[in-house]
């Protein structure tokens, strides 16, 4: 198993490493553990059920940036295939948070993400953090509507409604809203507590709607 940087990455994840390509500089982290890929798994199946014809959930995928930086993440909705995509392909990005890499997922990678003009962004927590002590997993979305940026908290413990962007050209891109718990993406489909919060039962098949994006 091998890696390519001169036409792109082969793969993101190998030899127990996560390659990417940020400013310009080649960056190597641990590789994604098997809790972390199971999350991007499932929620993969459920955009899959969810997503139109002319959009594909990809997992893992590489970002190539118009400036030539190729960040890789856990699963992106795009209307190409392969695993390296450049970015006017990419309609919405989701990275699921590791403890190593969540200054960089939270703050660097997102914003090269809205300077490439991808237009939403899913970070999804599966660990506390300061400041937070509610049901986990949380899907934090930055999602770009009517050319402002909108953002949204959604935590494990009920379904609720979560935007993913589907398209990128004018009068053609729309919102497809996935109505799904998050706490289906953890180990037993529970919700985890991190303060006297009630568990709540995994829900049944995620239905979804549409609005446009102008």
């Amino acid at each position: 198993m091998g890696t390519t940087f001169s036409g792109g990455m082969a793969s993101p994840d190998f030899a127990g490493l996560r390659c990417q390509v940020i400013d310009g500089c080649l960056v190597l982290t641990p590789a994604p553990p098997p809790e972390h890929r199971r999350i991007r798994d499932r929620l993969r199946e459920l955009l899959t059920a969810a997503l139109p014809a002319t959009a594909r959930a990809i997992a893992p995928v590489v970002v190539l940036l118009p400036d030539g930086d190729r960040p890789a993440s856990d699963l992106a909705v795009c209307d190409a295939a392969g695993v390296v995509v450049p970015a006017r392909r990419v309609h919405t990005v989701v990275d699921v948070v590791a403890p190593r890499t969540r200054r960089f997922t939270r703050g660097r990678k997102r914003d090269l993400y809205a300077e490439a003009g991808i237009p939403c962004f899913w970070r999804i927590e599966p660990e506390a953090w300061p400041g937070y002590d509610g049901p986990l997993p949380v899907i934090a979305v930055r999602v770009r509507e009517r050319g402002r940026w909108r953002e949204l908290v959604v935590p494990a413990g009920r379904e609720r409604d979560v935007p993913v962007v589907v398209g990128r050209s004018p009068g053609r891109a729309e919102v497809v809203t996935v109505r799904f718990d998050p706490a289906v993406l953890t180990a037993d489909g529970s919700a985890v507590t991190v303060a006297p919060w009630r568990s709540v039962s995994p829900p049944s098949s995620p239905a979804h709607s549409r609005r446009s994006v102008t």
